[in-house]
């Protein structure tokens, strides 16, 4: 690319907004061109969202990616490529080629490497792992400024440092001899070993830091480190006579205080693996597990509610603090009876965990076994989400700087995510509460009732259950929650009232007797009586008949004795615009929309983190995600289930942009949005109009474009009924007005309407539209 011109994905975007389609790709060729790996991985990520996908000029960009030797671009361009061919059968057979022509080009870009002068020593250093470092390094310094002299395994390894009690000796000579192979060191006839390249020693000799090497492989040192050679590795730390413990303990982010605790973590569990392996007596290792179990849970905020024993383990059941999901909150820690547990333990533990009926979905068998292979597999093949932490998990957990973050993602690595999902899109929600937290707020602080207004599916149940949860704190508080849909009579009202709060009233009476009566309840309880009435709008639609009981409920709330939140749609609304209703002085009306953008991006993102995912570039991948479900609560959590429910699938931790384009393509998430709005439409010409709305794409529209758009299909309304017609639209929340112009308030609704049928649909509802008319004949 030329200096003028900017390297800048947006040009490519912008390109391929505005169906210039020659200029994007020639974009992409010159960010491929230019080397700069961040922009070539962004370009492969766009070319993998690419509809309609053009193989030509992509093979083009793909040739010029496969040239730069960057492991990563390698990783992208074979995940692309693969991608598309499984989308695009008809290129399959020549990408799925290319493919396995650029793998060629790289092997011989590695041969070429191998011979020359980068495969040496530093050349090889970074790809390296702990071990060989460290053994290299204990070579160096046992060579000391005396390079060509070789040493014998016996002084290599007292120079290992800390490294030696994790070493033995046998291990150590075949890696030595391993590098011998290699052709890095050389042997002579007495067994010692030197490098066999001069240059190789003084580089060791200049560039290893032995914390700096501890710091870049903790995670593969801790791996090392096992419950038999922890205390000889705790003393080589404390006996290293340059280095201070604190120095090392900086390495593996701890400190002083926090590294006695973990000794101690180490040791309760030695003296319980101790107690198990010796088939000690039944109150011996119920002790030693107690005491290891109240070590561990404190560290993981776990709060044990209830233990016992199963056929081969003790259990301790509970709840982990600082979880919103229940799913992942609720678990049980099983830890083995005796040395003999294996494969055929976990049928056992499935046919107890179905006879006491477990509400705990997941169960974790703390082996402190080195390896148990076969009780893993049985354990991943079983129906339930029971997951076997080993040795190496533990001294994981044991060096892990938050230890309780550290035990949920080994946890969550052998979970099926699919049945964790906290995302519900069919019930109200309670753990799950996310956003309104100002207006719960303002309903608590505030001495009268409220009536939430708002269409289906927006939150309004989930807001009263929330509301209910808190009130229940108080002192001298008792709640009732009433589903009300279907219910027209105040006297059934009344009877479901009463029987939910256990009082009687004589059958076949009058709301006065119930009045006598709930007041008698009253006095008689002392509490003040909060009433949650979900779905009212049958009840309200009964106008004049309902108003006895709803004066009732307004005289006892006025006298402070009881207070009523209810929840409804249009009739509710209705009642609201009425000065002469009951409810316009007795309730505050509050009209539940979209939740805002932070709060919608808490409810997608945090589910999220506590299942172990992760988005590749949060800020891009969540506004993408706000973009196609508009805020709106219900619609964040089908995109957010369907989006974790992929991720299970692919077992893959780390979201990329293509998941966010193809969760929002799928048929049920484009059918649950269409259903949600749909829902909340009740005449043709509302559905009329958003279908022509959204096949003509006139957005957005006046009232006077709206009656001309109408007019084209032989629908006329005066000016009036199109503004009472566009208020309903807004109450609907389906559209959204801005200074007199209107818009669908959830802009992706539009895009799935545009790819349907729309044209017999806008046909048929005109045909009903002009039946409710009252027309003599429908529109041909």
């Amino acid at each position: 690319m030329s200096d003028h011109a900017e390297l800048d994905m947006n040009l490519a975007r912008q390109a391929h907004r505005e169906g210039r389609r020659e200029q994007m790709w020639w974009t992409l060729q010159e960010i491929a061109a230019s080397g700069r790996l961040d922009l070539c991985l962004e370009a492969l990520r766009f070319i993998q969202s690419l509809q309609p996908f053009e193989e030509k000029h992509a093979l083009e960009v793909f040739a010029q990616l496969s040239a730069m030797s960057s492991s990563d671009i390698r990783t992208a361009l074979m995940e692309t490529i693969t991608h598309l061919a499984t989308r695009e059968p008809e290129s399959r057979t020549r990408l799925l080629s290319h493919l396995v022509e650029f793998s060629r080009y790289w092997d011989r870009m590695g041969h070429q490497a191998a011979l020359s002068g980068s495969a040496g020593l530093s050349g090889q250093w970074k790809r390296m792992g702990v071990w060989e470092k460290a053994i290299l390094r204990a070579l160096s310094s046992a060579q000391g400024r005396r390079p060509s002299a070789p040493s014998p395994l016996k002084e290599i390894s007292q120079n290992l440092s800390i490294f030696q009690p994790l070493l033995p000796d046998i291990e150590l000579r075949l890696k030595l001899d391993g590098f011998v192979e290699a052709n890095l060191l050389k042997r002579d006839t007495y067994g010692r070993y030197g490098f066999a390249a001069r240059e190789d020693h003084h580089y060791i000799e200049e560039g290893s830091d032995l914390l700096g090497l501890v710091r870049e492989h903790r995670e593969q040192l801790v791996g090392m480190i096992s419950l038999d050679n922890f205390n000889s590795f705790r003393n080589a730390l404390k006996s290293h006579k340059q280095i201070p413990m604190e120095r090392w303990l900086e390495c593996f982010g701890l400190d002083s205080n926090e590294w006695k605790a973990r000794e101690t973590f180490v040791q309760n569990i030695l003296e319980w693996r101790k107690a198990v392996l010796g088939d000690a007596r039944t109150k011996e290792l119920t002790q030693a597990a107690e005491l290891f179990v109240q070590d561990l849970t404190q560290r993981l905020r776990f709060e044990p509610q209830q233990s016992g024993t199963s056929d081969d383990f003790l259990y301790f059941t509970g709840r982990k603090l600082g979880l919103r999901n229940p799913k992942l909150s609720r678990m049980t820690l099983l830890l083995p009876r005796h040395g003999a547990v294996d494969e055929t333990s976990v049928k056992r533990l499935e046919e107890w965990i179905v006879r006491e009926s477990f509400s705990q979905q997941i169960f974790v068998i703390l082996s402190g076994r080195p390896d148990r292979s076969p009780l893993r597999r049985e354990a991943e093949a079983s129906g339930y989400d029971i997951v076997v932490l080993e040795e190496r998990h533990l001294m994981a957990l044991a060096f892990a700087p938050h230890q309780d973050q550290k035990f949920m993602d080994l946890v969550l690595e052998e979970c099926d995510l699919e049945s964790l999902s906290p995302y519900e899109s069919q019930a109200p929600v309670r753990e799950m509460f996310y956003g309104r937290e100002g207006l719960v707020k303002e309903i608590l602080r505030s001495q009268k009732g409220y009536a939430l207004v708002g269409t289906r599916r927006m939150g309004k149940t989930s807001l009263l259950f929330r509301l209910q949860d808190e009130i229940r704190k108080r002192p001298k508080s008792e709640t009732i929650f009433l589903e009300c849909g279907g219910v027209t009579d105040p006297l059934a009202l009344a009877e479901r009232l009463a029987h939910g709060l256990k009082f009687s009233w004589p059958r076949g009476s009058a709301l006065p007797d119930f009045d006598r009566a709930l007041r008698k309840y009253l006095d008689a309880s002392g509490k003040h009586l909060y009433c949650f009435f979900d779905e009212i709008d049958d009840l309200v639609a009964a106008g004049k008949d309902g108003e006895p009981l709803w004066q009732v409920f307004k005289s006892l709330s006025f006298e402070g004795r009881l207070t009523v939140y209810v929840a409804g749609f249009s009739e509710l609304f209705s009642r609201y615009r009425d000065y002469e209703s009951l409810f316009f002085n007795f309730l505050i009306f509050r009209r539940l929309s979209a939740l805002d953008r932070k709060s919608a991006s808490s409810l997608i993102a945090h589910p999220i983190e506590e299942l172990g995912l992760r988005f590749e570039d949060p800020e891009v991948q969540l506004n993408s995600i706000l973009e196609k479900t508009s805020a709106h609560p219900n619609i964040v959590q089908i995109f957010c289930d369907l989006l974790v429910k992929r991720m299970a699938r692919r077992r893959r931790r780390v979201i990329l942009g293509p998941d966010i384009e193809e969760t929002a393509r799928h048929t049920d998430f484009e059918e649950m949005i269409i259903r949600i709005m749909h829902s909340n439409l009740i005449r043709p010409v509302e559905k009329l109009l958003l279908l022509l709305v959204a096949y003509y794409n006139l957005r957005p529209l006046t009232i006077p474009q709206v009656a001309e758009l109408l007019a084209d299909w032989d629908v006329k309304l005066p000016i009036g009924d199109i503004s009472a017609l566009l208020d309903r639209l807004v109450l609907y929340a389906v559209f959204e007005e801005r200074e007199g112009q209107y818009d669908f308030a959830h802009p992706y609704f539009a895009t799935i309407l545009r790819n349907r049928d729309v044209e017999s649909l806008i046909t048929y509802y005109c045909d009903e539209v002009t039946k409710e008319l009252g027309a003599a004949t429908p529109r041909e």
